[in-house]
């Protein structure tokens, strides 16, 4: 039995890849789901694979429950999101995927223009319906701009079908987000590598904890002398 790796594959729909793992007698104890927006590749790993004699049971078992996770959170985030995401979920030993919630992460690119409506506003109306279940927020800006906005998100399939078909933003909460979001703006553009992590709580952007990486770039080393 070999175990421990970790297998990737591209494919046109989720349910594809029950033929490869049964084919392969491929178990794994993670799997990911990546969308790419910009090419339309759906990508699917499978973390800490080991390939063994598998039963019938757990071929069927991992091919139902594909067609849940396909149909509970990767279909309609195809249909309604307006970004690329990535899902992953923990498999236990019998191939049952942990469904009642799964980890979810977007990520919004700024478009070609620099203007701030451009590089915060836009990611900010996809980001914000999911607020109240955002763990954190990474603002990452390169060049003097701001070009990513990730989020990391802890959702279950009702609260995510509730947010794709009514996604609702309260005043409060966009006065508070488009505050933070003007602050970030203003910060990427005076560095030349930003990236900040924030977490969230209940929706708030809690700023004051935030963590940030700095990057120094230092030309024209020159080396010691050994005496």
């Amino acid at each position: 039995m070999k175990t421990g790796k970790n297998l990737e594959y591209t494919l046109n729909s989720l349910p594809e890849i029950a033929a490869v793992i049964k084919e392969n007698e491929l178990w794994f104890k993670k799997i990911e789901i990546e969308y790419r927006k910009d090419t339309r590749l759906l990508i699917v790993r499978l973390k800490g694979s080991g390939s063994m004699n598998l039963s019938s049971n757990y071929t069927d078992m991992v091919t139902e429950q594909l067609r849940l996770l396909d149909d509970l959170y990767v279909q309609p985030l195809l249909k309604h999101a307006k970004t690329g995401f990535l899902i992953s979920t923990e498999v236990n030993g019998q191939g049952r995927f942990t469904l009642s919630e799964v980890n979810l992460k977007l990520k919004v690119h700024r478009g070609n223009s620099t203007s701030y409506l451009d590089a915060c506003g836009r990611p900010l109306r996809i980001l914000m319906p999911f607020s109240l279940y955002i763990l954190n927020i990474e603002f990452i800006g390169n060049r003097n701009k701001l070009d990513l906005i990730t989020a990391e998100i802890r959702i279950s399939s009702e609260e995510l079908i509730e947010v794709l078909e009514d996604p609702l933003i309260a005043p409060r909460a966009r006065k508070h987000w488009e505050s933070i979001a003007h602050i970030v703006y203003l910060e990427s553009q005076e560095q030349y590598r930003y990236e900040v992590n924030v977490p969230v709580i209940e929706g708030e952007i809690y700023w004051e904890n935030k963590v940030s990486t700095l990057q120094f770039t230092m030309t024209n080393i020159k080396t010691k002398k050994v005496q």
